[in-house]
């Protein structure tokens, strides 16, 4: 109840704010990597055990929704869950199969085939406050290193 009482008011904020974003801001959503090697994907310690995390240490989470490598998060889900892209090939730290590290046509992140996305509420690593939300047409869970969902 409580993550779907901040998802709302989450979401009616982003609403807010999606009319005055210009192109530029809205491209500063997402995170992106230096441009000088792809992003580094690892594992995280977490309350819900060793989860996937980008090179800032902060927890990834997949959308239900997705498909194989391919996004299904438009501009205003990438408000709240913001994708982790890459500007060359995914690098996998200990634990991460490098084999399954990949990208979408955009450039996005991908793990067993599953778009990567940050969330907007989580503001330090360990913090998993994504875990489980239904939104934007589906559930967004975090990832272990075998590619499942931690639920």
């Amino acid at each position: 109840m409580v993550k779907q009482i901040r998802l709302a008011v989450a979401a009616t904020v982003v609403c807010g704010l999606a009319g005055l974003a210009s192109p530029e801001v809205a491209g500063a959503v997402a995170h992106r990597p230096a441009a000088s090697s792809g992003t580094k994907v690892k594992l995280g310690k977490t309350a819900h055990g060793r989860v996937l995390v980008g090179p800032d240490g902060k927890s990834l989470y997949d959308l239900t929704a997705d498909g194989r490598n391919a996004s299904h998060c438009n501009a205003l889900c990438r408000y709240g869950w913001p994708p982790l892209m890459t500007s060359g090939k995914p690098r996998a730290g200990a634990g991460v199969n490098s084999a399954k590290l990949g990208q979408t046509a955009n450039h996005q992140v991908t793990y067993y085939g599953k778009p990567l996305y940050y969330y907007a509420g989580d503001s330090k690593p360990g913090d998993t406050s994504g875990e489980g939300v239904h939104s934007f047409g589906g559930y967004w869970y975090l990832q272990n290193a075998k590619g499942r969902n931690v639920r």
